[in-house]
């Protein structure tokens, strides 16, 4: 049996994605990481509703963190709100950045902090920042210092317009944090609303309102960093991701089902 996890992004459409459509209906199961990605894969690409299965993305993540550490390795002694991912335009770098004058007129003590695969683009961008100490890109970052981040910030805020899933989110959710995610359907579809982050769109006006919103109820932000730890426990566990796919390959393989694999810790 042939089973494939696509990924599948929105944007992946017309004439150049064709040999993807049909290796899409060819397979005997794909493991899709949300509901709207399942919609999408039957809805447009055609593929038979029972062969799609939503799995999902677990926190990939250091056991341990230290956020005292990592402020005073890199000279953070005020609250920052973190980027986290490659630092494309899409996932909103330039929103958030574009952003940060509306909400430095409210909050005008908080820092932002950008970390992830620097690009091209990025590094021009960041040029506009080089003297400015309220914005700090570290780049590229081992596990150790990634996990210690996302334990001292205040919350998560990637507005991106492209996502599969937004494992981010996932992970800043394991360490108590609230998330700003993009409002697109994959990202709508790990994100609740109001419960345990924000949906916002690119739009620097409506993101600096958000922005300031979390900052001003902290009360809101830990209720929905809380709530976001709790549907990590419930849904995103490395150890369910494991049994929800190797249930999908016992019933495509008998004799896999008649020899059952237990996660390994």
């Amino acid at each position: 049996p042939f089973v494939l996890t696509p990924n599948h992004h929105p944007r992946w459409k017309g004439f150049l994605y064709r040999e993807y459509d049909r290796i899409y209906r060819e397979a005997d199961a794909l493991l899709a990481l949300t509901e709207a990605e399942k919609d999408t894969l039957v809805r447009e690409k055609g593929v038979p509703e029972e062969r799609v299965h939503v799995t999902g993305v677990g926190p990939v993540l250091c056991e341990s963190s230290c956020p005292e550490a990592f402020r005073a390795r890199f000279n953070i002694n005020r609250r920052f709100i973190l980027f986290l991912g490659q630092q494309h335009r899409y996932k909103g770098l330039d929103a958030v950045l574009e952003s940060a004058s509306s909400v430095w007129r409210q909050h005008p003590d908080v820092m932002f902090v950008f970390i992830g695969p620097q690009t091209t683009h990025s590094s021009k961008v960041f040029r506009g920042w080089a003297n400015d100490n309220c914005v700090v890109n570290l780049g590229e970052v081992d596990l150790e210092t990634k996990t210690s981040a996302l334990a001292a910030c205040e919350f998560l805020c990637v507005p991106s317009a492209q996502e599969s899933f937004g494992g981010v989110y996932v992970e800043a959710w394991s360490l108590h944090k609230a998330v700003i995610g993009g409002r697109i359907p994959p990202i709508a579809s790990v994100i609740t609303h109001g419960k345990d982050g924000l949906l916002c769109s690119q739009d620097p006006g409506e993101l600096a309102a958000m922005i300031c919103h979390l900052l001003s109820h902290p009360e809101d932000c830990r209720s929905m960093g809380d709530a976001g730890h709790q549907k990590v426990k419930e849904k995103y566990t490395w150890d369910q991701m494991v049994r929800k796919t190797i249930a999908v390959y016992e019933a495509l393989c008998p004799q896999v089902a008649e020899h059952p694999v237990e996660p390994r810790h």
